[in-house]
């Protein structure tokens, strides 16, 4: 998962390239050219500077916003070909928007947008992909240098990732010279530059092979654990490699995630096998509809609170946070900001109470600041009503019940006291609305949660058990022994 900027650095940096600068500059009457050599006649010439100068401003103002002039060419990846297409794509936008509103592009083919756009986007694409090359090429290992020959086994993204990082960062010492994979329907494909050459069984030819055309093999990599190949298989190739002499190893054990890999796995498996209710396995369907519909009857909402809190705190305007999801998965949830900086403007250090403001106050009082979360709910990540995500470092000693379901924007905790709980009794009702779910129950909260926002949170405890849901045994009998209402 892409890990965002803290809110504190992700102020917007004005930083342009000087060629897309000038390609943006060239692009658009370029574009007016292949579309029609008269535009640039002296009688068009008004309207296709117009055009021109247009297009140029929008798109200097995309790189901006889109922060093309951040990425390091060397390291040019498939995230920054999306940050430009989404900074081409907003350009041919804006241009036409802005054209239309003062000439109706009369004049200009409407055809003209589309080519610009073309242009202006393989052209940043292409400059940065030959750049990449060319410096790539300066960093090759001299002729003669002694290389570790790799064959991996398993086509997967672990193995690709360990593909790259030796590209990147073992050039001169070691190489992958070929991938071998048990579906048959992959071979003759490449997997970062590097081709799957046969089924695990062929090891031993391809060893051979190579070592006829001068490239004998040092090592073989499983690119996972036990589990990516067959046990016969593998004792299999484990012999080959004995009888060659050659390094046998897995990609986890080299960098020292084998063991934790292994306990996620088994608290995943755990989370996964845990009898849940019909209701938890198709609520997903319910959390959409009704938070596709909440979102949009409170868009006026989340509008008037982004311009308050950009004239209270300034951009960005939204803080996240990674927490811990359904089956232990990470995800990043959102909010308004509603602190300022950490730092004054003399760069000291500076309290959280001294950075929530009055408006930040009543945004989380109202609970106004979580409304981004009906982006999670939609995306996947998070439910309507379940126990509330948690830090990594907040979570109970066993959180296993807790996170066998999706998270929630409310749930049973934060209407029976929310932050007036510790963390013992947090969990607690957490655990007892996973076992006891339904749509009643969610109703119910839901209703509750409107309750919260105008009166605040309180600690319910006290109030008669007898007005809680059902809840013949479990967490529920230790939250009656406590003395805590489950209400």
């Amino acid at each position: 998962m892409h890990a965002r900027l803290p809110s504190s650095c992700g102020s917007m940096r004005i930083q342009v390239a000087a060629f897309d600068v000038v390609w943006a500059a060239i692009s658009p009457a370029l574009a007016l050219y292949l579309r029609d050599a008269q535009l640039l006649s002296a009688g068009w010439l008004v309207i296709s500077t117009f055009y021109s100068l247009v297009a140029l401003v929008a798109a200097v103002t995309c790189f901006v916003i889109f922060r093309l002039g951040d990425g390091l060419t060397p390291y040019f990846s498939l995230p920054d070909a999306g940050n430009v297409l989404k900074a081409v794509v907003c350009t041919a936008i804006l241009t036409c928007i802005a054209s239309f509103g003062f000439t109706r592009l009369e004049g200009v083919p409407r055809s003209t947008p589309v080519i610009h756009a073309l242009l202006l986007g393989t052209g940043l694409i292409a400059a940065r992909i030959t750049a990449q090359r060319f410096l790539a090429a300066r960093l090759r290992p001299s002729p003669g240098s002694r290389i570790t020959n790799v064959v991996m086994l398993g086509s997967n993204p672990l193995t690709a990732a360990y593909i790259r990082m030796i590209q990147t960062c073992l050039r001169e010492q070691c190489r992958v010279v070929g991938v071998l994979d048990e579906r048959a329907q992959l071979v003759g494909r490449a997997i970062n530059g590097i081709h799957i050459i046969g089924h695990p069984q062929q090891l031993e030819r391809v060893i051979d092979e190579f070592k006829i055309h001068g490239v004998p093999v040092d090592r073989v990599l499983v690119g996972g654990d036990e589990s990516v190949l067959p046990t016969e298989l593998l004792s299999e190739i484990r012999q080959v490699c004995e009888r060659r002499v050659i390094g046998f190893d897995f990609v986890p054990q080299l960098q020292g995630f084998s063991d934790n890999i292994a306990v996620l796995d088994h608290r995943e498996n755990t989370m996964k096998r845990m009898a849940l209710t019909r209701y938890h396995r198709s609520k997903r369907a319910l959390d959409f509809g009704v938070a596709l519909v909440a979102a949009i009857a409170t868009l006026p909402i989340s509008a008037l609170v982004a311009v308050v809190v950009f004239l209270d705190v300034g951009s960005p305007l939204l803080f996240w946070q990674q927490r811990v999801g359904r089956c232990g998965h990470a995800f990043l949830l959102y909010k308004f900001r509603t602190l300022h900086l950490p730092v004054n403007h003399l760069g000291k250090l500076v309290s959280e109470e001294e950075r929530l403001s009055r408006v930040g106050e009543f945004l989380r009082r109202t609970r106004l600041d979580e409304l981004p979360q009906l982006l999670n709910v939609l995306s996947g990540d998070m439910s309507l009503v379940g126990p509330r995500p948690l830090l990594p470092a907040d979570q109970p000693p066993d959180p296993t019940v807790r996170l066998s379901i999706r998270p929630g924007i409310t749930g049973w905790a934060q209407v029976n006291g929310g932050r007036a709980l510790d963390a013992l009794e947090k969990n607690s009702y957490d655990e007892w609305y996973v076992r006891n779910a339904s749509f009643w129950v969610d109703v119910r909260i839901l209703l509750m949660s409107f309750g919260v926002f105008f009166r605040g949170e309180r600690h319910l405890a006290g109030r008669p058990h007898q007005s809680a849901p059902q809840n013949p045994s479990g967490v529920g009998a230790a939250l009656q022994g406590a003395g805590h209402s489950s209400h």
